[in-house]
């Protein structure tokens, strides 16, 4: 007699899995953007634009440049996709949170009314509801670490390709 509100520990994991498959691909974009960057300012670097003409210097000059700022602007973009997916992330941890404190205030209360209980077959049967919500604590717990691990990765991987961008990697 599952209630069809609450979402089940196979939806909730589903649901982390995805927010960390997302933040991996953009990782990737990230990654691949950071490198098409470094790679046209070290070509701007390595152009002699002395040769040819003033008109085919100008025109290489500026084309370089022009392609470092739509660089730097999907770089821009796919970074703020990335910081929308950290938010969320963000509320699907304290969502998290607070199931597992709402199974932790459970486990409490049942521990409490199990100790006045005297009948064997009572206390063998509280026991199972127990054993069910310390597996609830168990799972939402474990899942916050691994969303809190996924959040801080992603968010040292974005601050190290921030310097890329700004011209620091």
């Amino acid at each position: 007699m599952r209630d069809r509100s609450k979402p089940s520990r196979y939806d909730l994991t589903g649901k982390k899995d995805r927010q960390a498959d997302n933040m991996r691909e953009l990782h990737e974009k990230l990654g691949q953007t950071a490198k098409d960057l470094t790679t046209v300012r070290g070509l701007l670097a390595q152009l002699d634009l002395d040769g040819g003409t003033a008109e085919g210097a100008d025109e290489i000059e500026q084309s370089v440049d022009r392609t470092e700022n739509v660089t730097e602007e999907v770089f821009d973009r796919d970074d703020e996709v990335l910081e929308r997916e950290h938010g969320d992330g963000e509320s699907f941890q304290s969502e998290l949170t607070e199931r597992k404190e709402t199974s932790e205030g459970n486990l409490g209360r049942i521990t409490d009314a199990t100790a006045p209980l005297e009948t064997r077959e009572t206390i063998d049967q509280i026991r199972e509801g127990k054993e069910a919500a310390l597996r609830d604590v168990d799972f939402l717990h474990d899942l916050v670490q691994r969303a809190m691990e996924s959040l801080q990765e992603s968010e040292d991987f974005q601050e190290d390709l921030r310097g890329v961008r700004t011209g620091g990697g």
